[in-house]
């Protein structure tokens, strides 16, 4: 994984705005996406077919779960008021492995 796109990237996407979907085709096997947004997405009031194709869309790109570890340890980084970027760094490392 090269890129953790957010939310509104995929939702760009679906609603055609063309930069949006020239970065996924040009990245599609190097993007991930969180649970969290898997869930917005999957949340907004599409019709069946709709839902449909998008949970195929969706299935193409890797999504990240995390263990309780990992937010735990997410957490007591917050509370040491370490940034959010040095969070997220430590937990792609983490990710990795």
């Amino acid at each position: 994984m090269k890129y953790l796109v957010d939310t509104n990237i995929i939702i760009y996407h679906l609603a055609g705005e063309q930069k949006a979907t020239d970065f996924i085709a040009q990245y599609l096997h190097e993007i991930a996406i969180s649970f969290i947004s898997y869930i917005e997405i999957l949340s907004y009031p599409f019709d069946k077919k709709q839902e449909e194709d998008i949970r195929k869309f969706l299935e193409k790109i890797h999504m990240i779960t995390i263990s309780k570890e990992i937010i735990e340890e997410a957490i007591r980084l917050r509370k040491e008021k370490i940034s959010c970027q040095i969070v997220l760094s430590l937990l792609q490392r983490v990710l990795k492995n």
